[in-house]
């Protein structure tokens, strides 16, 4: 999901959810059929669970601001004693260890102002549940670790011509003079934050992608008439990340269409709902003669986050909220990379420090620090932070830098092959990258863990006599209020030496390599470099190769060789910014 404006919140004080406190469902869903029947002042919503037990407990469907109109089990009418409601749940006792549930509610989207769940803006119906509004649809058990194969049957009044749900459309029709349905049916399973529906008068701009597996893939993107024709950008950026996928992750899309829907009411800026993405239209418009170049780059870019979470999300999602960082680190890491491809690398990478600095970097050092897989919550929507999105993609970065291109690829391949239609955890990915590649990276899970900003601060040696140049790097953490002791963290920092006469690279290694990864693991090391002819100028976290601050006593004089000599783009840069 793309952050553009949160949801409003206004529940009343929550419990803390703690980490630590993970329970298993006790139920699954195989299956959950939806018969959504929208009216002008009510919306009624039949579900139909088909449910089967994993572990000992109750039957607990989640619910929230439902009218609850019926409920059965296995086709027979519920007593009132034999359920438990609230305002947030309903409890069935001694259910059956496998079961039909059925419930009908009546819902208002009309009048729903916290534009969760399904609501009404603008003359449309749309959803958005992320992260908890499914609940305000229907009663479920509405955690991400819950996935389910959806059918969807959409009906409305003809004033609203376009329904669309997840899936691929296996009927539609008439209802009487005045309305018509249509029935979608997802066959891969999902969570249900990833549900998606939208009811409205839209035009729809058309192409087809064919995949590396042959399969043509239909590509819809919908909104209102008079924007139709500014979304050529985003069907061109739909089909370039499809492409990129394939080369970069060897992922193929899996269902028969992919749809964006572009509302100018939607409240957050994108979401990823499985195959039926949902954006507001600052994120999907363009027009030659108004849009400018950035913001042509923000609808490219939006776009490939959205696409990407198809497999880094959707098809493996998190297995509960506090793994947030995973699906969103993992894409914001995956969507940058992309937009290498759209403008300079070295522009691209600079873009992406600026904006990780301003944002991230001031969240870590004020009063709301917190790691990216913080280890309690209050309210869940407060997690949606630079520190979960950009920080998170920083620890992916790192990890892919020490690995290289070649074992970061066999890394992802194996999390992909392991976990595919799974919902999983920050572990998992650490699991996969290390057994893939043959590389161990468990040294880095505490980033996911530990608050703040590492500073990094280094000084170097020459000494003319033995021809050798000696680096000393150390690293520092401030401890954060609530928070045990900062422990070190696994820093990889890239770098290079310049020989000062003639601005050449020098050789590092026997190999030949004039660039290496150096690994800061304790709170001080010492790297040594052996038949260093003259004293060099040293170039340090190249590529900004971890999300620390560094401190390195340049002379001006050395910051002015590193402008000219560097070929570096970041780090050419960031020695201007220095010296200027």
């Amino acid at each position: 999901m793309n952050i553009a404006v949160n949801p409003e919140d206004t529940s009343a004080a929550h419990p803390t959810i703690y980490l630590k406190d993970y329970q298993p469902p006790v139920f699954g869903v195989d299956s959950i059929h939806l018969d959504i029947n929208i009216h002008s002042t009510e919306t009624i919503v039949v579900s139909t669970l088909e449910m089967h037990r994993l572990h000992a407990g109750n039957l607990v469907l989640l619910g929230r601001d439902l009218e609850l109109l019926n409920i059965q089990l296995n086709d027979t009418d519920l007593e009132r004693s034999s359920y438990i409601l609230d305002k947030e749940s309903l409890t069935i006792l001694n259910a059956p260890d496998r079961c039909t549930i059925k419930t009908e509610v009546r819902i208002h989207p009309e009048t729903n102002t916290q534009l969760e769940g399904l609501y009404q803006s603008g003359g449309m119906y749309c959803t958005q549940n992320e992260p908890e509004g499914f609940r305000k649809i229907t009663f479920f058990p509405d955690r991400p670790d819950v996935l389910s194969v959806f059918t969807t049957r959409l009906e409305a009044d003809n004033q609203y011509p376009t329904l669309l749900a997840n899936g691929n459309l296996i009927e539609s029709g008439i209802v009487g003079a005045d309305r018509h349905y249509t029935i979608w049916q997802d066959p891969t399973k999902k969570p249900s934050y990833l549900f998606a529906c939208v009811a409205g008068d839209l035009a729809v701009l058309k192409d087809t992608f064919t995949t590396m597996e042959g399969k043509t893939v239909a590509l819809e993107i919908y909104t209102e008439q008079k924007d139709i024709e500014k979304c050529h950008v985003a069907m061109q950026a739909l089909k370039d990340s499809m492409t990129w996928d394939e080369e970069n992750y060897g992922r193929a899309y899996d269902l028969d269409n992919y749809m964006i829907v572009a509302v100018s009411q939607f409240n957050m800026g994108a979401m990823e709902n499985k195959g039926l993405n949902i954006f507001n239209t600052s994120c999907v418009l363009s027009s030659p003669e108004t849009s400018t170049d950035v913001s042509n780059f923000y609808v490219k870019s939006t776009i490939a986050h959205e696409y990407f979470h198809n497999w880094t999300g959707n098809r493996i999602t998190c297995r509960d909220w506090f793994q947030l960082c995973l699906k969103e680190g993992f894409t914001v890491f995956r969507d940058q990379s992309f937009s290498d491809t759209l403008q300079s690398p070295a522009v691209q990478r600079i873009d992406d420090v600026s904006s990780l600095k301003s944002a991230q970097f001031a969240e870590d050092a004020g009063p709301m620090s917190h790691p990216p897989r913080p280890d309690h919550f209050v309210e869940i929507n407060n997690f949606y932070t630079a520190t979960v999105y950009d920080k998170g993609a920083e620890i992916v970065r790192m990890m892919a830098t020490l690995l290289g291109e070649e074992g970061f690829r066999l890394g992802t391949d194996e999390y992909f092959r392991r976990h595919d239609g799974e919902a999983v955890t920050v572990e998992d990915l650490i699991s996969s990258l290390s057994d893939g590649s043959g590389t161990d990276l468990w040294n880095f899970l505490p980033w996911y863990s530990q608050p703040g900003t590492p500073v990094v601060s280094g000084q170097g040696v020459y000494d003319a006599a033995l021809r050798r140049y000696t680096l000393t790097l150390s690293q520092t953490i401030d401890k954060k209020s609530n928070y045990p002791a900062p422990q070190p963290l696994p820093i990889p920092v890239k770098m290079a030496l310049f020989n000062q006469q003639t601005g050449q690279q020098l050789l590092l290694d026997a190999q030949g390599e004039t660039e290496c990864v150096l690994m800061l693991n304790q709170s001080k090391q010492v790297f040594v470099f052996e038949h260093i002819e003259n004293a060099p100028i040293v170039s340090l976290l190249r590529d900004f190769s971890a999300p620390v601050l560094l401190n390195f006593d340049y002379q001006d004089a050395e910051l002015a060789f590193l402008m000219q000599y560097e070929s570096n783009g970041f780090n050419q840069w960031q020695a201007a910014q220095q010296l200027l």
